[in-house]
């Protein structure tokens, strides 16, 4: 008779190459669930690999820089920085950092503050764009929303 594991045990779970395949395909989902979220949050993200990746520059850096990025400025302000990298030919960290920064001190605003999120996905890959407020101004001026 073969010899089965016990209830509630694989029958490879105490082999070292199992656990390391195991700690392996977990952390590639998490990067993809990182890039996912980049994606999603800011499209020319994706652009941005694409072009380092040509270069030679290293993914696994970028990837965790942008998402700090995200956290820290938002889903559009960080995707209309990688968009400026890209057209001036500096598909890199750095120049989206630089880019960000220069807007930032443009505006006359601090830097920012990264906020601590709980580790609930429904919370960390939500996603808010911004929507022009223009359409507001109109409600404080009671004459320009009557014509």
């Amino acid at each position: 008779m073969p010899d089965l594991p016990k209830p509630g045990r694989s029958a490879t779970s105490g082999c070292p190459s199992h656990i390391q395949a195991l700690i392996d395909q977990k952390r590639q989902a998490k990067q993809h669930r990182g890039l996912d979220r980049l994606h999603h949050a800011a499209p020319q993200s994706q652009a941005l690999f694409e072009a380092a990746a040509l270069r030679g520059g290293g993914l696994g850096g970028l990837s965790s820089g942008l998402l700090k990025l995200l956290d820290q400025y938002g889903a559009d302000t960080l995707d209309r920085s990688i968009a400026e990298a890209l057209a001036a030919g500096t598909p890199h960290l750095a120049a989206v950092r630089q880019i960000l920064d220069r807007r930032r001190r443009a505006a006359g605003l601090p830097p920012p503050i990264a906020v601590a999120l709980p580790d609930d996905p429904r919370v960390r890959n939500l996603v808010v764009h911004a929507h022009p407020l223009h359409h507001y101004d109109s409600l404080s001026n009671p004459e320009e929303s009557a014509s």
